[in-house]
């Protein structure tokens, strides 16, 4: 069986030699979808602007919390709860630790549909002491 595998293919490489190169392409190509989509992610994260000042950015990644969880409270109000647990230092900074939890009372005027969420999770942009910059739903465009 062994032998079969290290047998010379018809370029005279060993078999085991070819299948090296194509994991070994096929690694590339994985890490370049990555590295482009992360790319194309923080363009995002920085293109998106807050709905009521449509002129000034949401902010960047280091202001970003995931928030896959949500509720309506007594009032009305749409609550999103944090669920993000990436480390909160970030390839592009230090962010404010924000503990997993943590409710944050969403004003309506802060959702923005307008910019679509490439992230798979709906974000909260939080800024000083919580301050609500823009909520971003899953969906959007």
């Amino acid at each position: 069986m062994i032998e079969r595998c290290l047998a010379p293919d018809r370029g005279g490489r060993p078999i085991v030699s070819v299948a090296l190169t194509v994991i070994a392409a096929a690694f590339v190509v994985a890490f370049m979808l990555v590295v482009l989509s992360r790319a194309d992610e923080a363009d995002w994260y920085r293109s998106v602007m807050m709905p009521d000042l449509p002129n000034i950015s949401c902010c960047g990644p280091a202001d970003a919390y995931f928030s896959d969880r949500g509720e309506i409270d007594a009032e009305g109000n749409f609550v999103a709860i944090i669920t993000d647990t990436r480390p909160d230092d970030m390839p592009w900074g230090r962010r404010a630790h924000v503990p997993p939890g943590t409710r944050v009372i969403i004003p309506r005027r802060k959702i923005q549909w307008r910019f679509g969420n490439p992230t798979g999770h709906p974000v909260v942009f939080l800024g000083a002491g919580g301050t609500v910059y823009c909520f971003i739903p899953l969906g959007g465009v």
